[in-house]
């Protein structure tokens, strides 16, 4: 038993970096996908609010400034 472990083979190597992102990237958006057929979420926005709350703030400023003169 002095022989050791992984004698006389040769190393397999490490794969380069662009390929490990490559997978990982792949895998990431595999895996969203699966999620995102699962689960089918609504996307849409029920009421433009910011739209709406800029235009408020909008008239109340001009309403305010309407007040001081």
């Amino acid at each position: 038993m002095n022989k050791k472990f992984g004698a006389g083979k040769p190393p397999t190597g490490t794969p380069s970096l662009a390929w490990s992102c490559v997978v990982v990237i792949a895998s990431l958006l595999s895996g969203a996908s699966i999620v995102h057929n699962i689960y089918k979420p609504d996307l849409v926005s029920p009421t433009p609010a910011p739209a709406l709350l800029l235009y408020e703030i909008h008239v109340a400023h001009h309403l305010f400034d309407k007040m001081l003169d």
